[in-house]
């Protein structure tokens, strides 16, 4: 074939891999759902595998959410175990402020 004739023919670019599970419309409806707040990274999975019907893992929806202009996905950190002598403490600093 004419490398010309080659430049000359449109060409439709095909997808390559495989189709991407949730649509733009899902995915808009599970940032929605995790705007509000009220549910873990876990809970969006299950609300995604019902409202959706689609079944993605917590990594995806992670990505998914950190992918969002507005969005960005943490990590809630753990705080530390109180001891009983913190705790103490803290009852003591309270009751001095009364």
């Amino acid at each position: 074939m004419n490398y010309q004739r080659q430049l000359k023919s449109p060409r439709k670019k095909h997808q390559l891999g495989r189709k991407p599970k949730m649509t733009e419309r899902m995915i808009r409806g599970l940032i929605k759902k995790a705007r509000t707040g009220k549910f873990s990274a876990r809970q969006l999975v299950a609300v995604a595998k019902n409202d959706f019907k689609v079944d993605i893992g917590v990594r995806r929806k992670q990505q998914i959410i950190s992918n969002a202009p507005f969005m960005k996905y943490l990590k809630k950190l753990k705080a530390p175990k109180m001891s009983v002598d913190n705790k103490n403490d803290g009852m003591e600093v309270c009751s001095q402020s009364d």
